[in-house]
This record gives structure tokens, C-alpha cells and sequence, in this order.
């Protein structure tokens, strides 16, 4: 090989070389600001819930008095005492589409769940995220599980991944903090290495997510299994 040949093959592999380090911080840039946003849209909703809920207890009590009944979607007592006090953009209810997406979501590694939140009372924000409610009961005791809230923090669009655009949260019976994220009574690493609902890219369904964000102040960081 000639040195023309040879300086050449030099050059393109220092470009190469360039192009993928260029590319690698532009990823990483992207990705990074990508978990920035979502952290910051779930504190502010989680804010933004926590004095709903309270505008709502001035009206119609704390979550435990509101009627939920056991074994039922309880539409009316969510639309009456939660809905009303959001600012809606578009109703989903019984089974409608539109406010989630209608394949579903996956796991962290990639797999399909069966489940999808538009099977519950949903409805879409004015800021583009979607929330859907399913009831747990009476929840008359306090302190216990009234509803599950599934919020996708941009609507119907992807990825619609558990755990990166859809995380879980909980309406409890309190008086003060009705609104607190799935499983947030639990240590750090069981949050993080539960097999079903663990927030790591093994777990089935990476429901625990909120709750870790929520305990790293609301960060997304490096350990974050996204």
C-alpha cells in the first residue's frame, strides 16, 4: 500500500472516529434531556394534583367519603370528585380511545404488557398528559388504597413504556396527601428490585418508577434503569 493509500485510509478512520464520538454525546444529550423533562412533568403534575385534591376536600370530603363501591369503576364518584378539579382537554371514558395509546405499553426490556389504562375513566389534560383512574374499593380506612392513577406524560404518543413516558401514582384516604406514587411506603431497593413491579429493566411491569423519582427529589440520574 502506497503512502496516499495509506494517509487516506488514516483520514477516513479519523473521521469516523469523529463522527461516532459526535453522535455518542449527541445520544447522550438527547436522552439526558429527555429524563430532565419527564422528571420535571411529573413533579409539577404531582404538585398540581396534590391542591386538587385539596380544592376537592373542601367540597366533597377527604378521598374515603367520596362513594367509591367495591368491584366497580366508580365513574361518577372520579369524574365528580377528581376530573372536575383538573384542567380536562378530552373525556376517554368506557373504553374510548384517544387519550392512551391502543397497543398498549412494554416493559422496560422490551416486552409487551397486557394492559392498557384506557380501560379505566381517562381523561387528557391541557397539557397533553393523560391520566386514568382505576378504583380499589371503599377505601372507608384510613390511609388505604382508594384508586390507582396511571399518567402518561405525553398522552398517546410513544415510546409508551413503562416507566419512561407511563408511571403509576396512588389517591390514598388522607387529608393532607391524598395523591402519593405506587408503592411509596417502600425502602429504596425494594423499589428498585422487584420482580414484578420493580423499577429495572427486568421487572414485568416497572410500576415502582414514580416513587423512585419521586425519592431521588424528583431526579432523573445515571442509575435510572431508562
Amino acid at each position: 500500500m502506497d503512502n496516499y493509500l495509506r494517509d487516506r485510509f488514516r483520514v477516513v478512520g479519523a473521521i469516523a472516529i469523529v463522527v461516532a464520538v459526535i453522535t455518542f454525546f449527541v445520544l447522550s444529550f438527547a436522552s439526558s434531556k429527555e429524563k430532565y423533562e419527564t422528571a420535571i412533568v411529573l413533579k409539577t403534575l404531582n404538585s398540581e394534583i396534590i391542591q386538587a385534591l385539596l380544592n376537592s376536600k373542601n367540597d366533597n370530603g377527604i378521598p374515603g367519603d367520596w362513594g367509591w363501591k367495591n368491584n366497580s369503576p366508580s365513574t361518577k364518584v372520579i369524574m365528580r370528585n377528581f376530573f372536575k378539579y383538573l384542567n380536562v382537554s378530552n373525556y376517554c371514558l368506557d373504553f374510548d380511545y384517544g387519550c392512551f395509546p391502543v397497543g398498549g405499553y412494554s416493559s422496560l426490556s422490551g416486552k409487551n404488557i397486557a394492559f392498557n389504562p384506557m380501560q379505566y375513566p381517562s381523561v387528557q389534560l391541557s397539557n397533553g398528559i393523560s391520566i386514568a383512574v382505576q378504583a380499589k374499593g371503599n377505601c372507608r380506612k384510613y390511609n388505604s388504597v382508594c384508586a390507582l392513577v396511571y399518567v402518561d406524560v405525553n398522552g398517546a404518543d410513544k415510546p409508551n413504556v413503562f416507566g419512561k413516558d407511563l408511571f403509576v401514582f396512588t389517591i390514598i384516604n388522607n387529608d393532607t396527601y391524598a395523591f402519593v406514587p405506587y408503592n411509596n411506603e417502600l425502602s429504596a431497593d425494594m423499589l428498585k428490585n422487584d420482580l414484578l413491579y420493580g423499577c429495572n429493566s427486568n421487572s414485568e411491569s416497572a410500576m415502582n418508577c414514580a416513587a423512585v423519582i419521586s425519592k431521588n427529589n424528583w431526579k432523573i440520574d445515571s442509575e435510572y434503569p431508562w
